[in-house]
């Protein structure tokens, strides 16, 4: 199992307010740390809490990753909160490791890093980005060297550790593997990254519902909808596919925000672009007819988990474009649409199952039993 390691218990003296507790797209900063890693296909994830812990601990708890707290917070550095952390896990495949305030790096970078490490059979890895000093993230350590990292008393920190038991580096082109918030103008600047690059909250989505005046059975659907989109891509990126679980969760929150407009998902994406939220609007854009000819990408998954929920029910494929046809299969034209889409959707399923190993509308029925 990939487990993941993110060192929360520092006291952000740097900053005016509590790192791990900033929002971020509508979501607390350590929800969106913690996001990031499982999106690259860390399962066994550990925080390590320190300062305002009862108060990270339910975050924790609701985004489906472990803590434990270090109880010298105040007087250790960094290494010794992830050596800590080390000691919770159980033979772990490799491990990744990342701050809390580094929630903007991209899930295909954690599998870049961990593909490299796996080719060169390098004990460690750090990525890197050309033309900055500033180190990048996540480095990665082969699990079966996680007892001398926990030995390690050397100086330097993680880098020094990892260095010591022989990393290697990659170049990555992620401009979020090098984005932090040791400062106010770098919290600033995280902020708008995000803001064009991923997705938001619940609370966010449901703030803009309010302002379009969304319908309550249309919101209801989205709500179903984001649930089995998230537990779909959950299954992917824990396969090896790498997805921004924030961007397919309000993607699919919002992908009917303008449902009652003519070419509901073009209005809905424009409405998002004016607002700066550049990919959800792709996602929204494309949640309607579909591209696959590309690989397994976040609009895909949003597009296909609203193929199999009708209204807050599951539904299969074939089931959910039979109403459409029987409408319009007199019409050459629009019939050889919808047999499109839904031979498109029919493809997103079999390559699910293919990747996840498992059934998608079994899936889908767990998951919407669980919301009733």
């Amino acid at each position: 199992m990939l487990a993941g390691i993110i060192p929360a218990a520092g006291l952000s003296s740097r900053m005016p307010g509590f790192k791990p507790l900033l929002p971020l797209g509508g979501s607390p900063m350590i929800a969106r740390s913690i996001r990031a890693m499982q999106g690259g296909g860390v399962e066994d994830l550990w925080v390590v809490l320190g300062k305002n812990a009862e108060e990270l601990i339910p975050i924790v708890e609701s985004c489906g990753a472990r803590w434990v707290i270090n109880p010298h917070y105040e007087t250790t550095d960094m290494l010794a909160s992830i050596q800590l952390g080390l000691r919770q896990l159980h033979d772990p495949q490799g491990v990744f490791f990342a701050p809390c305030d580094m929630p903007a790096i991209a899930p295909k970078t954690f599998f870049a890093v961990r593909q490299f490490a796996q080719n060169t059979r390098a004990p460690a890895v750090f990525p890197y980005r050309a033309g900055e000093a500033k180190t990048a993230h996540p480095p990665y350590l082969r699990g079966d060297l996680v007892p001398a990292l926990i030995a390690y008393q050397g100086e330097g920190g993680l880098k020094g550790g990892l260095t010591s038991l022989g990393a290697q580096k990659l170049l990555v082109g992620d401009p979020g593997a090098s984005m932090d918030a040791d400062q106010a103008e770098d919290y600033e600047a995280l902020c708008a990254y995000v803001q064009k690059t991923s997705g938001l909250s619940r609370a966010a989505c449901a703030a803009l519902w309010e302002e379009y005046e969304l319908l309550p059975h249309i919101r209801r659907h989205c709500t179903a909808v984001a649930d089995v989109a998230f537990a779909i891509a959950l299954a992917l990126a824990r396969c090896g596919v790498p997805l921004d679980l924030t961007l397919v969760d309000s993607g699919a929150m919002l992908h009917d925000l303008c449902r009652l407009q003519h070419r509901h998902a073009h209005y809905g994406a424009k409405e998002l672009e004016k607002k700066g939220y550049l990919a959800l609007a792709q996602v929204v854009a494309g949640h309607d007819h579909i591209d696959v000819t590309v690989e397994l990408n976040e609009t895909q998954v949003v597009f296909l988990a609203d193929k199999i929920v009708r209204e807050t029910g599951p539904v299969t494929i074939t089931e959910r474009y039979r109403p459409a046809l029987e409408r319009f299969g007199s019409d050459p034209v629009i019939s050889k649409d919808i047999l499109t889409q839904r031979g498109n959707a029919e493809r997103l399923r079999e390559l699910f199952e293919q990747a996840a190993g498992q059934s998608l509308y079994a899936l889908s029925e767990s998951v919407l039993q669980q919301r009733a």
